[in-house]
């Protein structure tokens, strides 16, 4: 199914799908460069993929349906390795030798006599050097079929040298080898708008749902203790007095397990701003060893294989935090009430 396809959980294709979904982009148009071939700038802007990359997400998402794609262009790539920077060289067709000459053809019709234009100038004029004849006025004498490469090695002449191509990796091949490859602009296909609704990543519907407890901030910038900004994708405001930092939350999404690098940086930032509840939400899931790292840190961890389960158990986890405020509040004020029973007892 397309949507446990494991090209969903990167990083790039949740900020192009949401991209998409949203509006802020609505063609994926291609741009021609002889330096980086084939790049889609807009994409590029939001998803900070290289150009390699968003061609596998391009072609992966428009396989699946959720890209309709349209064709503007065509280029000539490497067969080997499917570059189109390439580098054209032009050999003799029956020597080989690259020592050529290029220029106009003229051909005499009344002895069929064909060459290079400045083999028949002559003081001024056009002379057939086999015959000797002027030649005067073109469709009459003469005429011009067009271009005419001259080996100046075996002295063969024709209009269809030997062209040989080398890719910026190195390749070379003859254009028989050559490949051409279309060149496509790409839009959301409509008829996968729920899907892409379902399968980029958006815990700001979910997190709203609690407005009434926080204040949502999304993304967010917070200056820590040390005075630096720290940003993050999701935090929590208390509503009350203090207005302090409930809840930072960060999601991280990619085909492979998430590993503990991701749990280090995230819990150094929460050191700084100390955050009450610290969430990492991960699609798929953590490693065995970030997890083991999460746990001795105090991180909760939301782990899912789609959107829609991660804002399921996300929604989950903030009422399991709400829950148990609520119980430690009661708990609190039950305590103060027995502490304050003993103290008018003790006072009889």
């Amino acid at each position: 199914m397309a949507e446990r396809n494991p090209v969903f959980r990167r990083e790039s294709v949740q900020r192009l799908l949401r991209a998409l979904r949203d509006g802020v982009i609505e063609v994926l148009e291609p741009k021609l460069d002889a330096e980086r071939g084939v790049s889609y700038p807009a994409a590029a802007s939001v998803t900070g993929a290289s150009d390699e990359e968003l061609e596998y997400i391009l072609r992966e998402l428009s396989s699946l349906g959720v890209l309709s794609s349209s064709v503007v262009d065509n280029v000539a790539v490497c067969p080997t390795c499917g570059s189109s920077k390439l580098l054209m060289q032009i050999r003799c067709p029956t020597c080989g030798s690259p020592n050529l000459v290029r220029g106009v053809m003229i051909e005499h019709l009344a002895c069929g006599h064909l060459d290079l234009e400045k083999s028949f100038r002559k003081e001024g004029g056009l002379v057939c050097p086999r015959c000797g004849r002027a030649l005067k006025a073109i469709g009459v004498d003469y005429r011009r079929p067009g271009i005419l490469y001259s080996c100046l090695n075996c002295r063969g002449s024709s209009s269809n040298p030997r062209r040989r191509y080398t890719c910026s990796s190195g390749h070379s091949f003859d254009e028989d080898d050559l490949v051409v490859r279309e060149v496509n602009s790409y839009r959301l296909n409509p008829q996968k708008r729920e899907l892409v609704m379902r399968e980029s990543v958006d815990l700001k519907p979910t997190l709203e749902k609690f407005s009434s407890i926080w204040r949502l901030e999304a993304p967010a910038t917070i200056r820590g203790r040390s005075g630096v900004e720290l940003d993050f994708d999701y935090a929590l405001y208390s509503k009350g007095s203090d207005g302090r930092v409930d809840v930072v939350a960060e999601v991280v999404t990619q085909e492979g397990e998430v590993n503990e690098t991701h749990v280090l940086a995230f819990f150094a930032k929460t050191l700084d701003v100390e955050a009450s509840e610290r969430v990492l939400v991960a699609m798929p899931k953590l490693d065995a060893k970030a997890k083991l790292l999460a746990k001795s840190y105090g991180i909760q961890v939301v782990e899912a294989e789609s959107a829609q389960e991660l804002q399921d158990k996300v929604g989950d986890l903030l009422r399991q935090i709400v829950v148990k405020r609520e119980e430690a509040s009661l708990k609190a004020e039950a305590e103060t009430l027995e502490k304050a029973l003993e103290e008018l007892e003790g006072n009889r």
